[in-house]
């Protein structure tokens, strides 16, 4: 069970040191959104998982996203102040950058994980539905 997990975590790296040097999350709040992270994946890969546990790992994650978003947003508006131009959410690639959008990936993947295991709740359908809107 322990090599699953720190393979799930190890999954979340690259966008994690993303956030970290763009300046969205402190190497504090990264080592905290590691260990809460560390935590629900042992929640959700014990014997009997329970459907709270998925949602409360999706609130979290929810909080976050939340969180990010303000960030970014105020980030941004410093550079724009800093430089007199609109600064550019895409990269060179066209995509937004690894650590915008890995949170929310995360999240549709929950989802489909509870939805799987706990198949004939509906409320699940439709809060996921909610989410992607």
């Amino acid at each position: 069970m322990a090599e699953q997990v720190q393979s799930a975590l190890d999954k979340f790296v690259a966008p994690l040191k993303d956030l970290l040097d763009r300046g969205v999350f402190s190497e504090e709040e990264i080592k905290t959104i590691v260990s809460r992270r560390r935590e629900h994946e042992y929640l959700l890969r014990r014997r009997v998982a329970r459907q709270a546990d998925f949602l409360r790992y999706i609130e979290d994650e929810m909080t976050l996203e939340k969180l990010r978003k303000l960030r970014t947003k105020r980030i941004n508006q410093r550079q724009e102040r800093k430089k007199g131009e609109k600064v550019p959410e895409r990269k060179r690639n066209g995509g937004l950058p690894v650590g915008d959008v890995h949170i929310i990936q995360l999240i549709h993947l929950l989802f489909v994980r509870v939805i799987r295991k706990f198949r004939s709740d509906v409320s699940l359908h439709l809060q996921h539905a909610a989410f992607a809107k």
